[in-house]
């Protein structure tokens, strides 16, 4: 047992087996529903991250667990039809530098299974990532957690003419000097870029551009530019619309964003 709390696993009525200094696998039962870890991704944050739900959460409480450089985002994300604030996109940007396909790999394979990962980030790690002190983390991430917690995504299909708006989020919360994001399951497939291509980001640029729209372009450019090559395929107006999230439900502009489209080209 070593480096386990053996009186956590035990009330968690958590049982494992531990081979050497790591553990292999990890199984929580909870009112009956039992889930399996392992034996690749089960780490001693495994057996402290898992809630009363048999929600498993990913704790994050150092920027070295982050992906050092980039992130990716699946090619539906970065065209769908959402309108993100600046701080909304740098929250997005966050969670897709921790998110791996590990993480997800237990849902993937067992569709009766209900819960998904959560992802929990330290105060010290959200104020490396929006460089403000630990104080002001409260007042800066409560409007865009709010809104983006209940902001739905469009995915379009140009082909089959059709589109499907869901909610990213099913919550997001801060408490106790840590937020938790709860990705929304029935968008497993964009979060961890399965089909469809996607952009790899740098995160350490995209943070420092000041405006939406210019956060909006840079992931457009991310997404079609040519490794070693910087070649950009060609982008149709209606791509561009969609990605800077200026579509109604309808995927058409409409008059009431046209004064922000002229705002749009005088920003980016």
């Amino acid at each position: 047992m070593s480096e386990f709390d053996k009186s956590y696993l035990s009330s968690s009525n958590i049982t494992y087996v531990d081979k050497g200094a790591s553990l292999t696998y990890l199984h929580v039962s909870n009112n009956g529903a039992s889930v399996t870890y392992g034996p690749d991704k089960a780490t001693k944050s495994d057996v402290k991250d898992v809630d009363s739900d048999c929600n498993h959460i990913i704790s994050t409480s150092s920027a070295v667990q982050l992906n050092s450089k980039f992130y990716k985002k699946s090619h539906h994300l970065v065209f769908s039809q959402i309108n993100l604030s600046t701080k909304e996109y740098d929250l997005m940007a966050l969670l897709f530098s921790r998110i791996q396909k590990a993480h997800w790999k237990y849902y993937q394979e067992h569709e009766n299974v209900k819960f998904t990962p959560k992802y929990r980030f330290s105060n010290q790690v959200l104020s490396d990532w929006f460089g403000v002190d630990s104080s002001q983390l409260y007042s800066l991430l409560k409007g865009p957690s709010k809104t983006l917690s209940s902001k739905p995504v469009g995915i379009l299909n140009e082909q089959k003419k059709g589109f499907d708006f869901v909610p990213l989020f099913k919550r997001i919360t801060y408490e106790n000097g840590e937020l938790i994001m709860s990705p929304n399951d029935e968008l497993s497939d964009e979060w961890l870029t399965v089909a469809g291509g996607h952009a790899q980001v740098d995160h350490v640029i995209f943070r420092k551009l000041a405006r939406r729209y210019s956060k909006a372009l840079y992931e457009m450019l991310s997404r079609f530019k040519t490794s070693g090559k910087g070649k950009l395929n060609t982008l149709s107006l209606k791509d561009l619309y969609a990605g800077f999230g200026l579509l109604n439900a309808d995927g058409e502009v409409s008059k009431r964003v046209m004064k922000k489209i002229k705002c749009l080209w005088r920003t980016v």
